[in-house]
């Protein structure tokens, strides 16, 4: 009675969140009543309050039967986003949603009703919780990477690129919140300035795996296969000694443990200390590890 007397209407659904063991004695009644296993009296004091013997939707639910509804939902996609294409099998919510966000925007939305959507991860613009997973992801990036261009190669940031690249693209017509989450993490707006750094990130992770692989920066020269890597590590350190190379740059290669004087090989405190095959060993590894 205490459903009826709330919400107008015996059906209570299938998976009621607020009170589960009434959903479940309901579902109970309807099935003896099939059987024929229930009693004239309970039929009839059933009846008296309008229960139905078969489940039907509303054509008009109360707000809070639509937001139990939602519940069920949530329950079983794990999200609030109803979409036109679950109409057939969520009758009825699809249209309740979107009137939801409209009421939303407008401001008529009631506090309480606004707290029980927020709740359970209502979204009030699916385009803005898109661009805020994608923002996250961005932040993350940043954090870990210490820049904001991934490279377009590689499939795993692949995507975020692309977005990325859309933001710089958009950027005169970007909502102003947007913009200013941007430019809170430190933003690149240039796309030029985007594609250097993201061939100097390349080769700045080409060289921070060499150097975890060998223990130092000392590129041989006799591999072909590592000239580029050698060249432009050797650029790095030229820049350096002038003074253009940035900050960020130079800080980043200082967390590889760069030392910005050139290195010697790893043997040279030992070389007088070889054997006459040794020390010849030595020096032909020095002009091998030259730049």
């Amino acid at each position: 009675m205490a459903f009826k007397n709330k919400y107008g209407h015996a059906d209570v659904p299938h998976s009621w969140i607020e009170d589960p063991r009434l959903a479940k004695w309901v579902g109970a009644q309807r099935g003896h009543y099939k059987k024929g296993e229930l009693s004239a009296r309970k039929v009839k004091q059933l009846e008296a309050i309008g229960f139905s013997w078969v489940l039907q939707v509303q054509t008009v639910l109360s707000w809070e039967a639509r937001y139990e509804q939602l519940l069920e939902f949530k329950t079983k996609y794990g999200h609030c986003n109803v979409a036109t294409s679950d109409i057939e099998e969520w009758s009825g919510l699809v249209n309740w949603v979107k009137e939801q966000r409209r009421k939303y925007k407008e401001n008529i939305l009631s506090p309480d009703q606004i707290t029980q959507l927020e709740k359970v991860g209502f979204v009030w613009s699916v385009l803005e919780d898109v661009w805020m997973k994608s923002y996250e992801e961005l932040c993350v990036y940043k954090e870990a990477q210490g820049h904001c261009f991934p490279s377009l190669k590689d499939p795993s940031t692949k995507s975020l690129g692309l977005w990325i690249r859309t933001q710089r693209l958009m950027k005169v017509s970007l909502l102003p919140h947007r913009l200013e989450l941007l430019n809170k993490i430190g933003f690149d707006w240039q796309q030029e300035a985007g594609r250097a750094k993201e061939k100097w990130m390349v080769k700045y992770k080409e060289l921070k795996g060499y150097k975890n692989k060998h223990g130092h920066f000392i590129i041989p020269q006799s591999d072909r296969s590592l000239k580029s890597l050698r060249m432009w590590f050797f650029g790095q350190r030229s820049r350096f000694k002038q003074g253009k190379l940035s900050s960020s740059r130079v800080e980043l290669l200082d967390k590889l443990g760069v030392e910005w004087r050139e290195e010697k090989h790893p043997r040279l405190e030992e070389g007088l200390d070889l054997d006459w095959g040794g020390k010849s060993t030595y020096i032909r590894a020095c002009l091998d590890f030259r730049f």
